[in-house]
């Protein structure tokens, strides 16, 4: 593939691994993301981890988990299509919050934290560990549903693998990786545990002034109690979580038997986004050549709506000593031209030629843009 066929609508964010942009493909008319890395800009090591990221995207295929539809690599730029969540990221929620002073109904964490960990069950059972689980990498789509994304960090363990580097964020890192000691799977559930307990307290569970006070916090204290307003079930639920011995620590399989059964009750499965972006020849033309005739953007009418249709129109419009005389096929389609279908499909067309306008900026020029 030589194009990704996409106009820039915006810029989402920046960071150490690329650009994020907002963009609408010039086929289907939808909203994606494409996330831009400069290949030549970056150490082997961000490449590796960059390239990564496309193979572990391209195996994954849940509800909760950002949906991967293409990447090209161009003059040393990796751009990488993927699923658009409108409605932002956790941290940005956590902000609006925090800003209007309102705690998140125990309801909604219940909510999120059940989604969450069905898209990280689903990682685990294929072998996928995602080592980066924080707000700003889980994303909400327009119904408030849960999206994990960023799966840049993310390691395929084979077969009894452990793996002893240390990546992440910071604070969300597990005690036994301030240690660098060997971890495994029990790390996402101490990310999984850092979120909820940040949803209910607007501030990690665990803080310090410094890198080496932070990593002490960690690995020997504590969190701050959480409000008064949360139940003792939520509590356990995230202590359960931070246990600071991974042996101790439940599996995120374990963790999901813990949520409440009134919750699984009320879950709904979110429909899968389509597999692919299909191809179509442009859009412009498309509306064009759909307008070229009534049926192909109105239904068919039937005999009998028409004859209805046409006789309300004759009592309002012809004189009754015309109700009379016969209706030929010829007059029907003269009355059909002239009905307000014809200016509704002018309309229509209008207003899709609009939102087709040509784009801004295009794919090509987005490494001009960084």
């Amino acid at each position: 593939m030589q194009n990704l066929e996409v106009s820039v609508v915006e810029e989402l964010g920046r960071g150490t691994s690329g650009v994020v942009y907002k963009v609408r493909h010039l086929v289907d008319g939808q909203f994606y993301v494409v996330k831009v890395i400069d290949l030549s800009q970056t150490s082997s090591k961000k490449q590796t981890q960059a390239l990564k990221e496309v193979e572990i995207l391209k195996q994954v295929n849940h509800p909760h988990i950002i949906r991967y539809y293409n990447s090209l690599i161009q003059n040393q730029m990796l751009y990488i299509l993927t699923e658009y969540a409108s409605g932002g990221d956790l941290q940005k929620k956590l902000n609006f919050y925090k800003h209007t002073r309102r705690n998140i109904e125990e309801g909604q964490v219940w909510s999120w934290a059940y989604e969450i960990c069905l898209a990280i069950k689903y990682l685990h059972r294929h072998k996928i560990l995602h080592r980066d689980i924080k707000p700003m990498n889980i994303f909400l789509d327009k119904e408030n549903r849960v999206k994990i994304g960023d799966l840049g960090l993310s390691k395929v363990l084979k077969k009894q693998e452990i793996n002893t580097s240390t990546v992440g964020t910071p604070l969300y890192l597990s005690p036994e990786q301030i240690r660098h000691q060997p971890y495994g799977f029990k790390v996402d559930v101490w990310g999984i545990g850092c979120v909820i307990y940040t949803l209910c307290a607007f501030e990690g569970p665990f803080t310090g002034d410094s890198l080496l006070t932070l990593g002490q916090n960690i690995a020997m204290k504590s969190p701050k109690s959480l409000p008064a307003k949360y139940t003792p079930k939520l509590v356990h639920f995230i202590n359960k979580m931070l246990e600071k011995n991974p042996n101790d620590r439940p599996s995120v399989k374990e963790i999901i038997d813990l949520i409440p059964i009134f919750v699984k009750k009320m879950y709904r499965k979110p429909n899968l986004p389509k597999d692919n972006v299909q191809k179509y020849d442009s859009p412009i033309n498309k509306v064009i050549d759909d307008c070229s005739s009534i049926e192909t953007i109105f239904p068919r009418f039937t005999s009998q709506m028409l004859d209805k249709s046409i006789n309300v129109t004759l009592k309002k419009s012809l004189p009754l000593e015309r109700d009379s005389r016969p209706m030929t096929q010829v007059t029907k389609r003269l009355l059909v031209a002239s009905s307000d279908a014809v200016r509704m499909c002018t309309a229509y067309v209008r207003k899709r030629l609009v939102q087709d306008d040509k784009p801004k900026t295009t794919i090509n020029d987005l490494a001009k843009i960084m």
